[in-house]
Order: structure tokens, then sequence, then C-alpha cells
């Protein structure tokens, strides 16, 4: 079978891109052709042209730089290791291609109030050629029920042959618009084989990894950074996002890149959800510290895996030192780990081909 995935797939973001990754690794190791359908909601494709036209957002040309180079490193590895199918510019277009199954996941694809998403029925469905649509741990962000439910929605979430989410609010918001129950399953990336990543750069020298969206960066979050890293005489390595006040800043990493800052740090600092959970599968001393962004979809899998200890803001007022210097069993956690994407691959199994036998391919390596 040709199996199509949408996904958010275009935006330089490592947790994008290796739950693209993943997806493919499971479809493959199914014994099936994974396809990642390349298109983008124009809402979310120009989202950055505002900024552009921002004469004074060009008194930092540092921030359009890093962007260029992102953008340019994601690209090449979008185009090394994802199967990309052609370009449909337009929701029309996606008609004229067949598919035997589309996988719709993970992440907030079904946000159907944001603005910068585009509100788009195609991702509840329409405009797609196929007799099998699923969705595999797709979230409803920071949606509610509240107000007017697009039609799009309630008539699109019927449609799916199969429906798994990858949270309880989400669930809760399927049931409540269509009546369905819906799988809770855990984000793609637990489904990595990890041996099968090209490792990137990284740095050499020991360090404390920070991926840290910078917009949601507290005051706290700095200066326990700063003062643990002091203490403990490691720099600190801004990747992904700039930052100011760490030592090195990483900004251009490409997925692979990233995921190799992670492996060879010694402690890891986040505010986001997949930087918990890279730091999980590597088995890092971590902390997270939660914001409004990633609150509802950090805290169930937190709660599932035993590890709100990690929490810097809810975590009875233990500080970043002792969360970093504190072990986690991190033997138990994979056990649980492994469960969990057992559970999302037989999910995907039985949806796809009912029947078919189930190879375990999850977290490899680990």
């Amino acid at each position: 079978m040709r199996v199509g995935i949408l996904t958010f797939h275009e935006v330089f973001n490592p947790g994008a891109f290796w739950q693209a990754y993943a997806t493919c690794q499971v479809v493959r190791n199914l014994g099936h052709e994974p396809v990642v359908i390349n298109y983008t909601n124009p809402a979310h494709r120009f989202r950055p042209l505002p900024g552009l036209l921002n004469l004074g957002a060009w008194r930092q040309p540092g921030y359009w730089i890093d962007c260029c180079r992102k953008d340019l490193s994601y690209g090449r590895s979008r185009e090394k290791l994802l199967p990309i199918s052609r370009r449909f510019l337009t929701r029309a277009d996606l008609m004229t291609e067949y598919f035997d199954a589309v996988i719709i996941g993970a992440d907030i694809v079904w946000d159907f109030r944001s603005p910068q998403l585009g509100k788009d029925p195609v991702y509840f469905g329409e405009f797609l050629n196929t007799p099998k649509l699923i969705s595999w741990a797709a979230s409803m962000g920071a949606c509610d029920s509240a107000g007017e439910i697009p039609e799009f929605v309630s008539k699109g979430l019927p449609k799916f042959k199969a429906i798994s989410v990858r949270d309880e609010k989400t669930a809760d918001l399927v049931r409540k618009i269509s009546g369905r129950v819906a799988d809770v399953l855990p984000d793609p990336t637990f489904n990595l084989d990890i041996t099968a990543i090209p490792r990137g750069k990284a740095p050499q020298k020991p360090y404390i990894a920070v991926y840290a969206i910078p917009g949601l960066i507290t005051a706290s979050f700095v200066s326990q950074a700063r003062a643990f890293a002091a203490k403990n005489k490691l720099p600190l390595c801004a990747v992904g996002y700039r930052a100011k006040w760490a030592d090195h800043n990483f900004v251009e990493a490409a997925p692979e890149d990233w995921f190799a800052t992670f492996e060879r740090a010694e402690y890891v600092m986040t505010n986001t959800f997949h930087g918990t959970v890279f730091s999980i599968l590597l088995g890092k001393k971590f902390v997270t510290e939660y914001n409004p962004a990633i609150e509802s979809k950090t805290q169930g899998m937190l709660d599932r895996l035993g590890l709100t200890q990690r929490i810097l803001n809810r975590n009875e007022g233990n500080g970043a030192e002792q969360i970093l210097l504190k072990d986690w069993p991190v033997g138990l956690v994979r056990d649980k780990i492994k469960t969990m994407a057992q559970e999302a691959q037989r999910f995907l199994s039985d949806a796809l081909f009912a029947g078919t036998k189930f190879t375990d391919v999850s977290v490899k390596g680990l």
C-alpha cells in the first residue's frame, strides 16, 4: 500500500521533523510505502511574511539570518531523510493524487481555531483522494468546545476509519463534537528507532543543552540555568533557539544536529514538549519548565511515565539544581515507553490492515 502522511513536516522544528520520520519508520516496517504529503496550508506557509513586511523587524537582522540558516538546514534534511511527495500548492491539487490510505497527525494538526494554521479542512480529511483516513496522535492544541464548531470539523471527524489522539483533552473534544471514542496514544517520536537516526554535529566538550522557546522563558529559568552552569563549570549550549545568556548558540542546527546535541549533553534544560520527550528517550538528567503552550500536552505524558518530579515550577519548590542532580528510573520508564509504542503501532497496524501481523520496531537502541 502507498500510505500518505499529512503532518506539519515543513516547519523548522525538530519535534515536527522527527514525528514525520518516526511515522515513516513505522509504516515502512509494516511493509508499506510511506509518502510525506508535501502540502502546507498557505496561512502556515506564509506566516513569516508579515514579519518581513514590518520595517521595525529588520532592526534585528540576526533573527532573519537565523531563520534563513535554519530553513536551509531543515530543507536539506527533509530532502535527504523524508520520502517527500511532489509539491501540492492548493487543496484542489491534492485531489489529483491517490493514496491507499492517509495518516493525519501528530501535533496540533487539528487546532481548528488557530489563524496561523489556517483552520484547514484538509487536516480533517477534505480534498484527500483516499478510501482510508486515519488520525495518529493528533491534537487540537488549545481549542475548546466553547463557541461554534466549524462545519469541516463536525463533518470531517466521522469520515475517519480510525481515530487516535495525543492527549485526553483532544479525546474529550472528539467525543463532544462527534460522539466517537478516540484512542489516546503517545507522540509518534516514542516509536523512533533511534539506532537508525544519522548523527549530526554537536559540541565535543561537556556542556548543558538548552532547548527553550525564547518568548516563554522565565527570568527564574535563566538565573537557575546560569547558576547551575557556573557551579558545575559547564557551558550552556542553546540549540534551535538563540539565547543571549547562553555561552554558545547552535541555532542553525539541522534535525540530526539537534538530536546529536541532546545525545551528547551532560544535562538538558527545556521548556518544550519535544525537548522533554527526547530528554526521556535519551535517558538524560533534565528539567522542564511548564508554560501554557505545552502544559496540556505534557502533563498526561509525564503522569503516565511517573516523571512529574522533573517539572521545574510544579515540584514542591525544588529548584533546577535539585531536579537536575536527581536520578530517575531510566530502565523502568523505557519499559513503559516500549509498551506505549507497541500500543500505538498495533493501533496503526489494525487501522491500516486489519489482521496484519504486528512487528515490534519500537525504541531500538535505548
